[in-house]
């Protein structure tokens, strides 16, 4: 069989024979993997299709169609490794990979803490849960570009006087399969989507122009914001951002919403993470069911929400996925491990390697933003964040920030090149308010926080 020829009878037509097909390949390397002589073989398998196009003041920027498929093959010999990683999947191929990984494991040091996740750990048929992950929607390129025209036509329809230009809008949409299978036993694998509908528009005030943008993105097409509240938040967002300012330094608490907020609590399941703890990386080293947070607050892990963006039936080596708290009550209540790092640190595999799959922030406190603002007597609302300062080995934080500056209850302007610091352990323990309007838009939601003790300082 020529390379043409096998490449013609993987391909199907639908999204559905293609996992299928996945999991075929996927059996026929642990086979050879095993034929060679392993110890053990796991492979994890994802095509992805679909499109993406842009405009840009009322002209087709770019349409393009992509479509990718990859095979990741890991050969272990007792406790050693070797790995490799194809798109080609034709026959030769494959069996090239499976024996240039075995022969990698050859020459590889051993590890004592290398394994497979207990047979009992991995995700089963009668155990996988149904997450509704996947959601065809049922628009073409050209419907596509109408669309993305309709919604910057929109925005440039809100305000003539202030945006005039744009940085342009687009619509996307993807279907992805992913499989996984070892020499366990394992055998698993789900369909997911991911849509899209995106604007960027340019305010404009003398020779003043400030950028922002707003989007809507779900797993399932019918829950798409419309164009027109797409429009409208961007516009709102660019305009309010005119006339910033700088101001001198001084500590006020400091308000994070939206994405900022997002950040903030995402740096909690990286310090949190095996690899961290075990590599002694992270300033939650040692806070094992120590209190981290205020007792009001409470983040828990919900791996099997419907349709939402971070559910996941089973982790990045086949282990089924669990509801957690990470942290209950202010108190941590356990680290995310993969099998490796759970053999590092003498325990068990929490079903995260890969990452964390919806991670919620609640708090019995929770109260709206508008209250949170009404309550500030002097401080900053931050609503995005740029550079890399933040430091999870001892903690300390520094971001550039755009926002707004509050006083007596009331947003007084906007702010631009101005810096946050602190240190996320006190951070953490000084959120002192908790917003109760929850985006649901990212792997890790959670309402504003309001963290007191700041330092606001000037410049970058």
């Amino acid at each position: 069989m020529t390379k043409t020829d096998f490449e013609a009878s993987i391909m199907p037509v639908t999204i559905e024979q293609y996992q299928q097909k996945l999991t075929s390949i996927s059996h026929q390397v642990i086979d050879y993997g095993k034929k060679l002589g392993a110890t053990d073989v796991e492979v994890g398998g994802t095509y992805t299709k679909g499109f993406n196009v842009n405009v840009h003041m009322g002209s087709v920027e770019t349409v393009e169609h992509d479509a990718g498929k990859e095979l990741s093959i890991t050969v272990f010999i007792g406790q050693k490794r070797g790995s490799a990683t194809i798109n080609d999947f034709s026959e030769a191929a494959i069996k090239n990979s499976v024996q240039a990984a075995y022969d990698f494991a050859h020459y590889a040091a051993e590890d004592k803490f290398l394994s497979l996740p207990e047979r009992e750990e991995l995700v089963q048929p009668n155990t996988q849960k149904d997450c509704d992950l996947y959601h065809q929607w049922h628009i073409s390129p050209a419907q596509a570009i109408e669309l993305a025209l309709a919604c910057e036509d929109k925005l440039l329809s809100l305000d003539k006087k202030r945006i005039r230009k744009t940085d342009g809008a687009n619509v996307s949409s993807h279907s992805s399969c992913s499989v996984i299978a070892n020499s366990l036993g394992l055998s698993a694998g789900y369909l997911s989507s991911s849509h899209e509908i995106a604007c960027m528009p340019i305010a404009s005030q003398g020779e003043e122009m400030e950028r922002d943008y707003e989007y809507s993105f779900s797993r399932n097409p019918e829950t798409l914001w419309d164009i027109d509240r797409i429009a409208k938040g961007a516009a709102k967002k660019a305009i309010e951002r005119l006339g910033a300012r700088t101001l001198k330094t001084f500590k006020a608490p400091v308000l994070f919403i939206d994405h900022s907020a997002v950040s903030l609590v995402g740096c909690l399941p990286r310090a949190a993470s095996g690899s961290s703890i075990y590599k002694k990386s992270s300033f939650l080293v040692g806070k094992l069911h120590q209190a981290i947070l205020p007792d009001h607050i409470n983040i828990i892990e919900s791996p099997y929400i419907k349709s939402a963006i971070g559910s996941s039936p089973f982790d990045a080596e086949g282990v089924l996925t669990r509801e957690k708290s990470l942290v209950h009550q202010g108190t941590l209540a356990t680290y995310l491990l993969s099998t490796y790092s759970a053999n590092q640190l003498k325990t068990k595999t929490t079903g995260n390697c890969g990452g964390v799959h919806n991670l919620i922030l609640s708090s019995a406190q929770a109260q709206s933003v508008e209250s949170i603002i009404q309550s500030m007597k002097k401080g900053v609302i931050v609503t995005s964040l740029m550079g890399q300062g933040i430091n999870l080995v001892t903690g300390d934080y520094s971001q550039g920030i755009t926002g707004f500056y509050v006083e007596n209850g009331e947003i007084q302007f906007p702010l631009d090149e101005m810096t946050i610091a602190g240190n996320l352990n006190h951070m953490f323990k000084n959120i002192i308010a908790v917003g109760n309007e929850v985006d649901v838009r990212s792997n890790i939601q959670t309402g504003a926080l309001l963290v007191d003790g700041m330092t606001i300082a000037g410049g970058f």
